[in-house]
């Protein structure tokens, strides 16, 4: 939009490309710490980019472009390298040229942190309008790890006794020997196998968090932190930057904790059990409604995800409305829905086989890799159907993803396979994947904004209908206060996703294939089933081997398979 903006005389006095603090590459930083970025990232790799970015300095260099091109040592370097290369945006009043092309986080971002930002005389115009909500809730809330400050911790006091001594040296390591122990007794303590899983908000979160907070005082860590600072070169830079941030997120969490416990949550991973504490200062909804469209007089957005339906009723629509923070009932709010430009007899739907057997979970302790009647129907049906075409299987996540890669090459070994790595970007895996082809076994985050054309992609395997994992705050808020309405909103946001998911195989025109869905959830709510079959219909021709049967339960039925759908989604 920029560089079509200085191409034609639209009549713009001056025109401004905000993508937020750190997104621009300097060139001149990249040259003179060439030899520095080459412990983050393939030397081969900074060569390459240079001769990208020779080409296409005049249009300025973005950090987006930067990451298509180069290969990090690890993933986890990313942002070590956008702090060495990136420039920083300065300016505290944004939105003062005729023309600002931005994206979401540094729009909301600008409007939280610039109470007096005025919009009115812009039209604003966004794109993928159903994410604010969550690009929102991201900058509010503040989220701490105790088991991974304590791995962290770790690393530090590893990296200290392998240095030469120096003054303080003794002091400093006493000072992490201490927060180390602390956080090991408080996670033998509080972070109970039993409870994995759970999650719970407000008072209860805090009394938690209280019991942390007399184990790592804020003044211990606060000296600790100045010792650290003062001799910074002792230590990975990546392990102190992750640390110091870290802590600012364990005083952040305690802040708002102290005044508001209301969003204050906590919850314990499946696999392992351990706290994580979060917390936002206040609704992401209402700050959206506060700091945007309390502020927007002339707005248009673009989603083809709004509602979970095609042709939403009133009720739907107004849940479209609220998902995305736009509670003003008094201003002149309209949705409009256009026709789907791409045939949908070129896409066929495959439903889920009756027949299939349960899910297994794979960090469940008794699971057995080698002996699971559920994977290898999977596997069975994901090698007899994706007929040598290039394929993405979504799973449930990367553990998940690798082992069923691991199985498919032990039984089967006869197509390229590649899995989603928390060492790449998605961006990488998808290039990997473009190019050599085969089965990609991916994790969610594939289903939003990855576009394969043509034969880059014409098999979708749906291992699970894509449920959001509810364990921000406002999910565990609405859960604790209204199970009916945590239903119905977390069935709304998974039909959504599922319209995503789908779009991932249809592009252009021209794109045809094949959808398989592999969920028994589908079969456990009759109400919803005909929801997602609407969908199914609108995306493509279902070709279902399924007997047809009249759905009719009896109220004892009715709740037998409603406890089962509860119990499939873990609630």
């Amino acid at each position: 939009m920029y560089n079509i903006s200085q191409q034609y005389d639209f009549g713009f006095k001056d025109v401004k490309v905000d993508i937020g603090a750190k997104n621009y590459v300097d060139y001149n930083k990249l040259i003179i710490l060439r030899a520095e970025l080459e412990e983050y990232v393939e030397a081969s790799s900074i060569d390459q980019y240079i001769e990208f970015a020779k080409l296409n300095f005049d249009d300025g260099l973005y950090f987006d472009d930067f990451e298509k091109n180069i290969i990090y040592k690890d993933v986890s370097n990313n942002k070590i390298v956008q702090n060495l290369i990136c420039k920083t945006s300065h300016d505290e009043r944004p939105f003062l040229s005729s023309l600002s092309v931005t994206n979401h986080f540094f729009l909301v971002s600008s409007l939280i942190g610039n109470k007096n930002t005025n919009l009115d005389e812009y039209v604003v115009l966004i794109d993928e309008v159903h994410t604010l909500s969550d690009v929102a809730e991201a900058l509010l809330q503040r989220k701490f790890s105790i088991f991974n400050a304590k791995n962290n911790i770790k690393s530090m006091l590893d990296s200290l006794k392998k240095q030469d001594d120096f003054i303080g040296k003794v002091a400093l390591e006493k000072n992490l020997q201490t927060l180390f122990a602390n956080s090991s007794s408080y996670i033998k303590k509080y972070a109970s196998g039993a409870m994995s899983g759970e999650a719970v908000t407000g008072e209860k979160a805090k009394y938690y968090l209280d019991l942390l907070s007399s184990s790592l005082s804020k003044a211990a860590i606060d000296a600790t932190l100045k010792q650290i600072k003062k001799h910074q070169d002792k230590f990975q830079q990546e392990v102190r930057i992750s640390f110091i941030n870290e802590i600012k997120e364990y005083h952040d969490l305690q802040e708002i904790s102290s005044y508001n416990s209301n969003f204050l949550g906590m919850e314990y991973s499946p696999s392992r059990g351990y706290p994580t504490f979060m917390a936002s200062s206040e609704n992401p909804l209402g700050t959206l409604n506060r700091v945007l469209w309390s502020k927007t007089t002339m707005f248009a957005g673009v989603s083809a995800t709004i509602t979970s339906s095609f042709s939403p009723t009133k009720k739907e629509i107004s849940y479209g409305f609220a998902r995305i923070g736009l509670a003003n009932k008094d201003s002149n709010y309209e949705i409009n829905f256009y026709e789907k430009k791409f045939s949908k007899e070129l896409v066929q739907i495959h439903k889920t086989p009756s027949e299939m057997p349960d899910a297994e979970l794979v960090y469940d302790n008794d699971f057995q890799e080698d002996n699971s009647p559920y994977y290898d129907f999977i596997l069975n049906n994901i090698r007899n159907k994706h007929d040598g075409k290039n394929s993405i299987v979504f799973c449930g996540g990367y553990k998940e993803a690798d082992y069923m890669k691991r199985r498919y090459d032990k039984i089967f070994g006869d197509v390229n396979t590649i899995c989603s790595d928390r060492q790449k970007t998605t961006v990488q895996t998808k290039n990997e994947f473009e190019k050599d082809g085969g089965i990609l076994f991916a994790t969610r985050m594939f289903n939003t904004g990855v576009s394969l054309e043509g034969s880059s992609l014409e098999r979708l395997f749906i291992l699970k209908l894509p449920y959001p994992v509810a364990t921000s705050v406002r999910w565990i808020r609405l859960k604790n206060s209204s199970m009916n309405k945590f239903m119905t909103d977390i069935n709304n946001e998974m039909l959504i996703s599922l319209m995503q998911t789908l779009g991932r195989l249809q592009r252009t025109k021209n794109d045809s294939g094949s959808i398989f869905i592999y969920d028994k959830r589908y079969h456990t709510n009759i109400s919803l089933k005909k929801r997602i079959n609407e969908i199914l219909n609108y995306y493509g021709v279902i070709k279902s081997t399924i007997k047809q049967k009249k759905e009719v339960l009896s109220e004892k039925e009715r709740k037998e398979s409603e406890v089962e759908f509860y119990r499939l989604i873990g609630i």
